[in-house]
């Protein structure tokens, strides 16, 4: 596969106002924000004419990150703006969440979907095929609940359906979202997953986990649902 050579990339990270940990209960209000502004200069092999003027240089994205908290009950939200090639606005993720002690925790919202290497297997740009296939990086609306022990840590989670912003009764899913789910006449509904991992070593820390994906599919012209299954799908 040829590639945009990425010559030059800015990241420029704008912190506001911080504390030491947002997510603990605490008496007063804590408000975490920050964010990223990114251009880049892309030179592709294979574009004659931008070849001929030397490649473009470029906004990419603005990211901007929030999280607040008081009592144990905090909100967690990320908002990016891609450029118009890129897919645009988006949000990325943004739940409620609130933590009962160091190691449970329940997340409701916009949330990441507990299944395989996380928070991403990729190692280049152009990420990888799970995470095309909607099985990487993936965030859908529901509820999750986590228990991140010392020695085993496990997740649980329903989502109902993956990013709604077309709410008509035969709407199809929009394609301004960040995460890779399934579109056209299908959409996601009722997925339940699970996460298992043991973890062991000090020095070298090393983790072994399994996990499972089951839900559902609608499909809008026929009005009937089906069934998606993906046992096992990462280690």
């Amino acid at each position: 596969m040829k590639k945009p050579l990425r010559i030059l990339s800015f990241l420029f990270f704008l912190w506001g106002c911080f504390f030491s940990n947002p997510v603990q209960a605490q008496e007063s209000p804590e408000v975490k924000i920050g964010g990223a502004l990114r251009f880049n200069y892309n030179l592709s092999s294979w574009k004659p004419e931008q070849k001929s003027r030397g490649g473009d240089f470029g906004y990419d994205m603005f990211r901007i990150n929030a999280i607040a908290a008081y009592r144990g009950i905090y909100v967690n939200a990320e908002f990016r703006h891609y450029s118009e090639a890129f897919g645009g606005g988006m949000l990325k993720q943004g739940w409620f969440g609130y933590r009962f002690n160091e190691a449970e925790e329940l997340q409701v919202g916009l949330t990441q979907v507990p299944l395989g290497i996380q928070q991403y297997n990729s190692h280049n740009w152009f990420f990888n095929l799970g995470y095309y296939m909607g099985l990487e990086d993936d965030h859908d609306m529901g509820i999750k609940y986590m228990n991140l022990g010392k020695k085993w840590e496990y997740q649980i989670a329903y989502f109902k359906n993956a990013e709604e912003l077309n709410f008509g009764d035969a709407s199809a899913v929009s394609p301004s979202r960040y995460s890779y789910d399934v579109a056209g006449n299908n959409k996601e509904v009722h997925q339940g997953n699970i996460k298992l991992l043991y973890k062991w070593g000090d020095s070298l820390k090393s983790r072994l986990g399994v996990s499972a994906q089951y839900g559902g599919l609608y499909n809008i012209q026929y009005q009937k649902k089906g069934r998606s299954l993906c046992p096992g799908c990462a280690l």
